[in-house]
């Protein structure tokens, strides 16, 4: 790697983040933990702030970031007005995603990588998935995937259709860090950010490999669910290069209208 190498660089700030971290940072994590320790549920109050300033020891301003920190994280969020203050908040799945987006477009990723690690995850999820589905999860596969065939290959919301049949599959896996990572790429994925096409041809390849790969996991068959998706999105990934080879390492940018 040079020396300027952005993965290089990012790594060796969080190092140096991790040293020096400020202490409303280090009071954040203390404050959550004790959360998670308590087993606070969505909605459950925190102690005002005059009781958690004794508790904690610290500043009004440190409490104060301390709390800010807490709410960017997704951990809490602040209720105004009479009767307000810091409540925990539920969470999201798409908060960790936009923020893992967010450093993917810092570090400059490119949609070539995008691509490689689509090709590592998809299968492993359609593996998950076939172990773990339940009923509502295979009727959301089905649907989204009947929902991209009959739409017209020109529909505005075929890659929207699209997303939802990667997504239904992504939730059956009941894998959540891997489907977490997955709504993460699922918006810059298809390339539409960086002025990709999808055409007839796709949508029908498209269409053909969804139902296979719901017959694979609707059969409880791992291995056949894997290699299902290994295939599709392996296509994918070539069609995108051959057609697209100059993009490849072309930073990601996510389509105007894409939702993760």
């Amino acid at each position: 790697m040079a020396a300027d190498d952005p993965l290089r660089d990012f790594f060796a700030a969080s190092q140096s983040r991790q040293r020096q971290r400020k202490l409303a940072v280090i009071v954040a994590a203390e404050l959550a933990e004790d959360i998670f320790e308590r087993g606070l549920r969505p909605g459950d109050a925190l102690p005002n702030e005059a009781e958690m300033l004794q508790a904690l020891g610290v500043s009004r301003g440190t409490l104060r970031e301390t709390l800010r920190v807490l709410e960017t994280q997704g951990l809490i969020s602040i209720n105004t007005g009479r009767g307000g203050g810091p409540v925990v908040a539920q969470p999201s799945a798409r908060a960790v995603a936009e923020t893992l987006m967010v450093n993917f477009r810092a570090l400059r990723v490119s949609f070539g990588e995008i691509l490689h690690t689509r090709d590592a995850i998809e299968p492993a999820l359609a593996r998950q998935a076939a172990l773990n589905w339940r009923d509502d999860d295979l009727r959301h596969m089905r649907e989204a995937a009947q929902r991209m065939a009959d739409a017209h290959w020109s529909d505005v919301n075929l890659l929207q259709f699209n997303r939802d049949f990667h997504s239904s599959v992504a939730v059956a896996s009941r894998n959540r860090p891997l489907a977490i990572l997955w709504s993460a790429i699922a918006s810059v994925a298809d390339g539409q950010g960086l002025g990709t096409q999808y055409d007839e041809r796709l949508w029908a390849a498209g269409n053909a490999a969804h139902f296979k790969i719901v017959s694979a996991i609707e059969a409880r068959d791992p291995d056949a669910a894997e290699r299902a998706m290994a295939r599709h999105v392996d296509e994918y990934h070539d069609e995108m290069a051959g057609a697209y080879p100059d993009l490849m390492a072309a930073p990601v940018k996510a389509h105007r209208d894409a939702t993760a």
